[in-house]
């Protein structure tokens, strides 16, 4: 069972033995699993995949889309049920490019304009390299994105389309969607054939999708990410660009278009990349991993903890270590006790288990969705993997 697999049937699961759900949202708050919004909706707590999560007023996961002027819901799924939806279907599958845009809502051009301001004179006048994205809706209403500056060129959906067509060797399209207030838009395909890990082995299988995400506000370039998850909502987006394998980022500039080559090989087209990665995950695999190696690996990755290190810090390590030891059992018991056992543990504390802060700042909460969209768990996943793949042969 892949990710996507896994997300889609604990979530059926759990809702599957809640009578009530309006009760069982309101129990979950009073436990401190759940946090009541002031809007009637409840956010997911803790440490598991969901956390983040919202569920509607009715009890339903809140897919985040944007909702069309004719009531539909800005996605297209390829025929697929989405798992927000509990099995109900969504479009069918589409054969033009201009099909999936409609379902998705992302038939649109978006626009620039000079960004308006009133002199102290009352005069209205326009800011100096300043200029605001738009777009406008099927009624001619115009509807403002952002402000960006005067090297800014707008990439609206349809060449986005484009660009991903031309970097993943026009792949079909799986998934399409649309949301904060139309100003963010994502597009994923799945590559035609999935990753096979030792395949004389255990034979673990995990389909790969090509993912673009762009954004018209002018707070994020367009980015193309070769990732594990299959985007059906805002918190499997979430899950795509942080377990991406490989991300390449493009400027919206005159320039943008002329990027596809330099995406093609920073992502060493899907072919390529996925070969690699393969070979090194298959390499970990075949290569043995003790129980009693665990705790040396802690250290290696997270560093050793200081002499003189404060209360707190001692009971962050040992929380973290019998963190990473709970899932080198549950690794260790599904694949053998191996250096790729090894590593998926370290992966699944930084995934699930741990909390990030920033300074006092942030809310525990806030800092964690930071974090998921910073990557932050990137440098120790890849520390992980680059110590133990000095452990093989290769």
């Amino acid at each position: 069972m892949g990710v996507n697999e896994q997300f889609a049937a604990e979530r059926a699961a759990q809702l599957a033995t809640v009578a009530n759900r309006n009760e069982w949202l309101e129990a979950e708050a009073k436990a401190g699993r759940m946090r009541k919004n002031g809007n009637g909706t409840f956010t997911v707590l803790g440490d598991g995949w969901d956390r983040g999560e919202t569920f509607n007023r009715n009890g339903l996961p809140e897919h985040g889309f944007e909702i069309l002027e004719n009531g539909e819901t800005a996605f297209y799924g390829g025929g697929k049920p989405a798992w927000w939806s509990l099995g109900v279907p969504i479009p069918s599958a589409a054969k033009s490019t201009t099909a999936i845009l409609n379902y998705a809502g992302l038939n649109f051009d978006v626009g620039l304009r000079p960004t308006p301001w009133i002199t102290q004179d009352g005069e209205w006048s326009a800011l100096p390299g300043s200029f605001t994205t738009y777009r406008t809706d099927m009624n001619g209403h115009e509807t403002p994105f952002g402000t960006v500056g005067k090297r800014y060129v707008p990439l609206p959906p349809r060449d986005a389309f484009g660009i991903l067509d031309e970097i993943s060797g026009y792949m079909p399209v799986e998934t399409a969607g649309l949301w904060k207030g139309g100003s963010r838009m994502f597009v994923s395909c799945l590559a035609p054939e999935p990753v096979i890990l030792d395949p004389q082995g255990i034979a673990d299988e995990i389909r790969m999708y090509m993912q673009l995400n762009n954004s018209w506000a002018g707070e994020s370039n367009l980015s193309a990410d070769l990732t594990p998850w299959r985007t059906v909502c805002k918190n499997t987006n979430t899950f795509a660009i942080r377990d991406a394998k490989a991300t390449f980022k493009i400027r919206h500039t005159r320039s943008a278009k002329d990027k596809i080559q330099e995406a093609k090989m920073a992502l060493g087209l899907v072919e390529n990349y996925t070969g690699k990665w393969s070979a090194e995950e298959t390499a970990l695999i075949q290569t043995p991993f003790a129980d009693n190696q665990v705790d040396a690996l802690i250290r290696e990755v997270y560093g050793e903890l200081d002499t003189d290190a404060g209360k707190r810090a001692v009971t962050l390590r040992a929380k973290l270590t019998d963190n990473v030891h709970n899932w080198w059992e549950v690794e260790a018991e599904r694949v053998g006790k191996t250096a790729y056992a090894a590593e998926n543990a370290i992966t699944a504390v930084e995934d699930h288990e741990r909390s990030y802060r920033n300074g006092g700042k942030l809310t525990p909460l806030m800092a964690e969705g930071e974090a998921l969209l910073a990557q932050a768990a990137e440098p120790i996943k890849h520390r992980a993997h680059s110590k133990l793949m000095m452990l093989t042969n290769r």
